[in-house]
């Protein structure tokens, strides 16, 4: 339900090119996937959003939670400043991934798996975090996210 709240935004969901285009453009400030008038836009837009907005196009319905089968999640990418931990993995084929991984679907989960073919994996790892961590966890990537905006050429 957290992750919901904090992933409101306006209009159409992006499509998965602009959705690469975007983490490609936040990561780095560069992208081949969009060029000219698209990618102007693309910039302004981006430069206009905020985290919510970003979490809206980016998480879509591209994130589920899963927990591991063998206790523990040992991949856990923060700890936060309660002490929970949430791991986020970016890959092409979540089930795959899940099932190579041992998880199972669970929204207690403590893993997200976002589906997603991208080399860009600090911005989409911020989204995520931003999205479904918790209050700490959450502000911190939040001001990531602002850094990677206003990074932007």
């Amino acid at each position: 339900m957290l992750a919901a709240s904090r992933s409101r935004g306006r209009g159409r969901r992006w499509t998965p090119e602009t959705v690469l285009a975007a983490l490609e453009l936040l990561a780095s400030g560069t992208t081949d996937r969009v060029q000219g008038s698209t990618l102007s836009r693309l910039r302004s837009r981006l430069r206009a959003s905020d985290a919510q907005e970003l979490a809206y196009h980016v998480i879509a319905d591209r994130a589920t939670l899963w927990r591991a089968l063998r206790g523990e999640d040992a991949r856990a990418a923060e700890l936060s400043g309660t002490g929970a931990a949430i791991a986020v993995g970016i890959t092409s084929d979540a089930v795959r991934y899940a099932r190579r991984e041992r998880f199972v679907q669970d929204l207690d989960g403590q893993t997200v798996l976002l589906e997603l073919d991208t080399d860009a994996t600090e911005a989409a790892e911020a989204i995520v975090l931003y999205a479904y961590g918790d209050e700490r966890t959450s502000s911190a990537a939040r001001r990531r996210i602002e850094a990677m905006i206003a990074g932007l050429p």
